[in-house]
């Protein structure tokens, strides 16, 4: 809620008394003034459906193939959505509309498998928020599959994990490996100065 808003609002409503000094002169409003608090008042809420929906609706977009530049601009945009969404689910009554009327999971679900790393994890968080202690949700997403996803998932990260482990040992264990490799050094080149340098 826009707190300038609120600021307008009060402002009109002082001016409609007095200074606390007497009493106020009582009169209905007029219709122009009931017309203007009330869309200043509608201007003011929220609706926390309508803004889920849109985010889901953004969860649910796809790139376009062979355009790398537009695929990116969706996954930013959808990286966004995820952690706009974040904001919601961590309410257990919107988490349940989330999943169940917006029907919001499966979308996030999808986007464990997305190539951006950075899709995965915030889907991953957001799934991880959405089920907590939430048995109606947890069922929702295992019949959408999320269980294996998020084991490959935690699969494809131990592998990774290993992996570079298994580099950095390596190159730790050879220090010099273009010797293995045929690759010489090139020498440093000598030092221009070979004493001190004279002020």
């Amino acid at each position: 809620m826009a707190l300038n808003g609120y600021l307008g609002i009060l402002r009109w409503s002082l001016a409609q008394t007095s200074d606390g000094t007497g009493l106020s002169a009582v009169s209905s409003m007029s219709a122009e003034d009931k017309a203007w608090l009330q869309e200043a008042m509608s201007s003011q809420v929220v609706d926390l459906n309508e803004n889920m929906r849109l985010i889901v609706a953004v969860l649910r977009a796809e790139a376009p193939h062979g355009d790398d530049e537009k695929a990116a601009e969706v996954a930013t945009q959808q990286a966004k959505a995820l952690d706009d969404a974040t904001d919601y689910v961590e309410n257990i009554d919107l988490a349940r509309n989330f999943c169940n009327k917006l029907r919001g999971l499966e979308p996030v679900v999808g986007l464990l498998r997305s190539p951006h790393s950075a899709v995965r994890w915030r889907a991953a968080s957001v799934l991880g928020m959405v089920v907590q202690n939430h048995p109606e949700t947890q069922r929702c997403a295992l019949q959408l599959g999320a269980l294996p996803l998020l084991v490959s998932l935690v699969s494809r990260s131990v592998e990774q994990r290993e992996e570079k482990g298994a580099v950095k040992a390596r190159v730790k264990r050879h220090s010099a490996p273009w010797r293995h490799s045929g690759v010489q050094p090139r020498a440093a080149a000598p030092s221009r100065h070979t004493g001190p340098v004279s002020g």
